[in-house]
């Protein structure tokens, strides 16, 4: 049998010809001929992050204008995110999507409080927040507020030598949260070669016990994990969902349980993970996509530290909040202090009206564990400030013992920028310079190490936004400042993402009582957290 026509041309002409299909053309092709396949082939499965947003009111027509975009070139993904606002049918999205992508495609999603990511139609770059709805507001208010939120966020990427998988989490209790830690660590050892997986992009429902499920993770998993993610926008129903490619962790049985038990009625979760594991027995050649998390903080310390002094926490089992109430004495005095009169103490020392800008307390007390010979591990973690009155301070969370000491932090745009300049810069150059790559355990994090001759060259294949609701234009007094720092940094590479209500990741402020040592807090607020995804494109000894 002569060769076919196809086969006449060049791999360089059949690339360029096939890069330039729709991804289910490029899919198609690869069943012509051999020359063909293995064209399509190599294109389908190269490192691939593609992205677009929807600002359509209908989901159907937001959703086809995305999959347009994104399926334009060839991809054959192994994961999907998704970003929406409330207007918009959470488990219709996950559907949609899977009814497109396929059932084993695993896929989260979550309600955002704003949107990240280039225009669909337009392919301008967008970073857009919505008003979110008070507790006090009527039902119409709050429903003309939501139907303002129609936007849509899907990203899509093809990871070559990882192992993806979306695991729920259905309850922060503390038995369901050793379930949830036990059923990532099953996964990753299943598909493996290694007992904790390189990435976890976490989505939370903000009512759920988010530092509960942060303190877990910490113990269960190794400090080589990279946790990043945010806290999706409260919702009447559920805040997260997700598309699982495999429902036989303990915590998946459950669910069906459940479903089967409320008669098919819609589980709500209180967070849900995408796992991120190197495919067990691949070797260094195919496991090639890092995790580099930037981390720029909003938050300026003010004032001087305090100490706390009367405790008590109030908890609303209905809207699942917890509140600190708490006295204290500022350093050095004597003088026990009410709420009101810390806050016109701090008044005094810094001036200006300090609760009309975002206020927050970071508490920081040592511990008796540490890292390394000399560094002491400090317990460190921010609350929100929502008020005084004569008698107490009120903030967000508990946590706060007596005796425990803290300072106030206020937001502040210009360090906002500047960190995130400073974060992304940091990444870049870490990326141009050539680094050695561990041959056992591919470094995920931007302090790699050199640790053999092993140059390799990178490309940035885009990247992920978690960023404080309470950033953006509004915060800046400019639009897409972040997209466009990270542009500036990554001029090839798209990048997507939420504002949320409460960033993941680690710490974006130290504790000034640290003295050298590391902090703890994974939960962040006024932050934004990157997550940028690199390729290591060839290696030479």
């Amino acid at each position: 049998m002569g060769r076919g026509k196809g086969d006449c041309l060049s791999e360089d002409v059949m690339d360029a010809i096939m890069e330039r299909l729709p991804a289910k053309s490029a899919a198609a092709a690869a069943c012509v001929c051999r020359s063909w396949s293995r064209s399509a082939t190599r294109l389908l499965s190269a490192p691939n992050f593609v992205t677009a947003v929807s600002f359509n009111r209908n989901l159907e027509a937001a959703i086809d204008e995305i999959m347009d975009k994104i399926l334009s070139k060839p991809i054959r993904p192994n994961f999907a995110i998704a970003f929406a606002g409330q207007k918009f049918n959470l488990s219709r999205i996950t559907t949609l999507l899977k009814k497109i992508l396929g059932s084993r495609i695993p896929t989260v999603a979550c309600f955002a409080t704003g949107i990240i990511g280039p225009d669909a139609i337009s392919s301008d770059q967008k970073e857009v927040t919505w008003r979110q709805p008070a507790y006090e507001t009527s039902k119409a208010a709050r429903r003309r507020i939501i139907d303002e939120q129609h936007g849509l966020a899907v990203t899509i990427g093809h990871f070559p030598g990882l192992k993806i998988e979306a695991i729920p989490l259905c309850n922060s209790l503390e038995d369901e949260l050793k379930s949830f830690v036990d059923d990532v660590g099953v996964y990753t050892s299943s598909v493996s070669n290694h007992a904790n997986p390189l990435a976890m992009i976490v989505l939370a429902d903000p009512r759920a016990n988010i530092r509960g499920i942060l303190e877990s993770l910490e113990e269960g998993l190794d400090g080589d994990t990279v946790i990043i993610g945010g806290l999706a926008a409260e919702h009447e129903g559920a805040c997260v969902s997700f598309n699982s490619q495999d429902m036989e962790t303990s915590t998946s049985k459950k669910i069906l349980k459940d479903r089967k038990a409320r008669k098919g009625a819609p589980v709500i979760y209180d967070a849900v993970a995408l796992v991120f594991a190197k495919r067990k027995n691949d070797d260094i050649e195919s496991a090639r996509i890092h995790f580099n998390p930037a981390v720029s903080a909003g938050l300026s310390p003010v004032g001087p530290t305090y100490k706390a002094i009367s405790v008590r926490v109030s908890r609303d089992d209905v809207e699942r909040q917890t509140v600190t109430w708490l006295t204290c004495k500022r350093e050095g005095m004597p003088a026990e202090l009410d709420g009101q009169s810390v806050l016109e103490d701090l008044d005094d020392q810094v001036g200006g009206d300090i609760l009309s800008e975002g206020l927050f307390i970071g508490v920081s007390k040592r511990s008796k564990c540490s890292v390394g010979k000399d560094k002491a591990m400090v317990p460190f973690t921010i609350h929100e400030v929502h008020g005084a009155d004569e008698q107490y301070l009120f903030v967000e969370g508990e946590g706060i013992k007596t005796g425990d000491v803290f300072r106030f932090y206020r937001t502040d745009s210009e360090t906002g920028k500047s960190s995130s300049n400073l974060a992304l810069e940091q990444v870049r150059e870490h990326l141009r310079s050539p680094f050695i790559l561990d041959r056992v355990h591919p470094a995920t994090t931007v302090e790699m190490v050199a640790s053999t001759s092993m140059q390799c060259d990178n490309k940035v294949l885009g990247g992920l936004l978690f960023a404080c609701n309470g950033r953006g234009e509004s915060y800046f007094g400019e639009p897409n400042v972040e997209s466009s720092i990270f542009s500036h940094n990554f001029p090839d590479a798209p990048i997507t993402g939420m504002f949320c209500l409460g960033e993941i990741g680690p710490p974006s402020v130290r504790s000034w009582e640290a003295a050298g040592g590391d902090t703890n807090s994974r939960l962040n607020f006024y932050s934004s957290m990157f997550l940028v995804f690199s390729y290591t494109l060839k290696c030479a000894e």
